[in-house]
């Protein structure tokens, strides 16, 4: 995976946040010595009705599609 396929994967997911929720809170994660790091958007619904929920997790789904199923 490329920097720009990254690029183009946050950003259609940031793009595609539906009316019903809110980004929260952006982070980095990563521990002293370790050679990886994680970049965390933290995505919440406003109102958690059910339909809310749905809809949020159809498209985040959609959103962060990168092949790997039920934890993309």
């Amino acid at each position: 995976m490329d920097k720009e396929k990254v690029k183009e994967m946050i950003c259609k997911a940031i793009d595609n946040i539906p009316d019903c929720a809110d980004i929260v809170d952006c982070y980095t994660e990563h521990s002293f010595g370790d050679s990886q790091a994680f970049i965390k958007v933290v995505v919440k619904v406003k109102e958690e009705t059910e339909e809310n929920i749905t809809q949020f997790h159809n498209v985040a789904h959609e959103a962060f599609d990168s092949g790997m199923d039920f934890t993309s």
